[in-house]
């Protein structure tokens, strides 16, 4: 009898931990499905880019359709107001492109009349190209940090485009041991350049401002470096 007992006390032990099991389990899951449409929920709301207006069933730091840093909106941003943003942007860059096709102007020359003076040109461009990217009544309206790293990211850009027309120029009046000296010159800059922009935005080291303000140092810094090789190289 004792043994039937121990038995059925084994079976009926079993029984109860397999109850339990199931239990658990059955809990977990519903609990699993549960966070699951709660997520979905959250995903599934739709939000407005305050760049451009297009609406998002999701919340990422870029938009999408803008490809710029987002700040979503439950509620659409006011047509008008997008729309005149762009317009202004729009507008500035005409502005840009303008002294861009300035400078792709045709240069051809009769041989009889090659004597030209190019560091008055050359300064006339750096003027031309301060005035695009340097004045203050052609910045864009940036409303985000990533705006404004962008809009340094091209100012940037752009000057070192013209540094690099103006160093092959300089390949083409220079003597060689003249080039080799600046060459070695142009290394040490480098240098100097990127250590600056370092130093400038150390204090915003993993902010949302540090791209702004390295872009930003190594535009001032490069434009600077033009109007130094025109001054003191360019014939």
């Amino acid at each position: 009898m004792n043994i039937k007992a121990s038995k059925i006390s084994i079976v009926l032990l079993l029984i109860s931990s397999l109850l339990i099991s199931l239990l658990f389990t059955g809990c977990v899951a519903n609990f699993k499905k549960d966070n699951t449409k709660e997520s979905k929920n959250e995903t599934s709301q739709i939000v407005y880019c305050d760049n451009c207006g297009e609406p998002s069933n999701e919340i990422t730091k870029y938009c999408s359709k803008c490809g710029k840093e987002a700040k979503w909106l439950s509620d659409k941003p006011s047509t008008d107001e997008t729309s005149k943003k762009k317009e202004q942007n729009k507008d500035k860059n005409k502005n840009k492109e303008q002294v861009k096709n300035n400078y792709n102007t045709s240069e051809s020359t009769p041989k009889q009349n090659r004597q030209i003076n190019y560091k008055a040109k050359y300064l006339s461009k750096l003027s031309q190209l301060e005035d695009v990217y340097e004045n203050p009544d052609n910045a864009y309206d940036w409303s985000t940090t990533g705006d404004a790293a962008q809009a340094e990211y091209e100012r940037y850009q752009a000057w070192d485009d013209m540094l690099n027309e103006i160093y092959s120029l300089l390949k083409t009046q220079l003597s060689s041991s003249e080039m080799k000296a600046l060459k070695n010159e142009e290394i040490n800059w480098i240098n100097y350049r990127d250590k600056t922009a370092e130093n400038d935005a150390r204090d915003f080291d993993g902010g949302s401002n540090y791209s702004v303000v390295y872009n930003g140092s190594l535009a001032t810094t490069t434009k600077d470096r033009c109007y130094e090789l025109v001054n003191n190289y360019m014939k």
